[in-house]
């Protein structure tokens, strides 16, 4: 007993230690309103969002430093992989990914639905994934549409193409080029409106998914020992009051 006493009053220090010596954890975003937010005209430095401010609060409370890196969504993915990137906010859980990084607990829940131009079809909806067939889609490098939709990608043969963001996707479904684009719902109605597109998008009321997102830590990051502290922030700000404040109307 003594010994195992010593042990850790010898440990414990160093534990400590070690998290305030913990350089800058570096938090890889893209601009992606309302959650990460550029406000340069060429969106190519993330500043601010609703995620940026859960996150900063989360790392606050856990006397953790952090930078914000901006890096499109691909790369970001790759870098949390090879541990040069610590922490990436509001992403799906999925086999591959539980592979190189850990998940905190639930921090949204958005649906995943099919936005279509009136400008090219009048109105849309769908019940089978059969119904999908005839359209054309623009995907995004990277994302997780589901396992139910990666099924139905590969049964139907969907014709579709590959974009590096969803504000290209949503450019090209403007001009025509194409007929159907998954986006969560949340972001998709900021991107529509801070692109001016107005009424001229609509969804499908049936989503193709109810996405859950997490903040995910890279494996080879020292935060990840810092996994059940960031869990504990979290249910903390949402016992407080503070998940409610920064999600503001978004909040459920």
């Amino acid at each position: 007993m003594r010994i195992t006493l010593c042990y850790l009053l010898l440990f414990l220090p160093c534990q400590w230690a070690f998290a305030q010596n913990m350089p800058p954890q570096r938090v890889v975003v893209e601009h992606w309103p309302p959650w990460e937010i550029a406000l340069d005209e060429k969106r190519e430095v993330v500043s601010e969002g609703i995620a940026v401010t859960l996150v900063t609060d989360i790392m606050k409370r856990i006397d953790v430093p952090m930078e914000l890196a901006t890096v499109p969504w691909k790369r970001a993915l790759a870098e949390i992989e090879q541990g040069k990137s610590a922490l990436i906010p509001m992403i799906a859980k999925t086999a591959e990914r539980s592979q190189y990084m850990l998940f905190t607990d639930p921090v949204f829940e958005d649906p995943l639905l099919l936005a279509y131009s009136t400008d090219n079809l009048p109105s849309f909806q769908w019940k089978t994934w059969k119904d999908l067939t005839p359209y054309t889609f623009q995907l995004v490098r990277g994302y997780a549409y589901g396992n139910e939709w990666n099924k139905a990608l590969k049964q139907h043969r969907y014709n579709h193409s590959m974009s590096i963001s969803d504000e290209q996707s949503l450019k090209m479904l403007m001009g025509g080029r194409i007929d159907l684009i998954p986006l969560f719902y949340v972001n998709g109605t900021q991107l529509i409106s801070d692109l001016q597109f107005g009424d001229k998008i609509k969804f499908a009321s049936k989503p193709l998914k109810e996405t859950t997102f997490y903040l995910g830590i890279s494996k080879k990051s020292p935060l990840a020992q810092r996994l059940e502290d960031m869990n504990n922030a979290i249910a903390a700000m949402k016992k407080d009051g503070t998940f409610k404040k920064i999600l503001g109307q978004l909040y459920r």
